[in-house]
């Protein structure tokens, strides 16, 4: 995920921010109502690199899961 806004990280996906500039993001309560994703995101990225992701129920995106449960997703919704 990018960083949708901002001068200097515009563009610049969430891993590649310095942890200043992501620290500070998730102290911004308008990063979690504007973009909840981000916010989301940022939270992750920074557990990650504290090496304490165990305690965050964080739903894998589509492009992380195998794609046989995608399809199983897509088709239970069917029913």
């Amino acid at each position: 995920m990018t960083i949708p806004f901002g001068k200097a990280h515009r563009g610049e996906h969430v891993v590649d921010c310095p942890t200043g500039y992501l620290t500070w993001l998730d102290e911004q309560d308008w990063v979690r109502d504007r973009f909840p994703e981000l916010g989301a995101e940022v939270e992750y990225e920074l557990a990650r690199r504290s090496g304490d992701i165990s305690s965050l129920g964080r739903v894998k995106s589509a492009a992380e899961r195998d794609p046989v449960e995608l399809v199983d997703d897509y088709e239970a919704g069917l029913d």
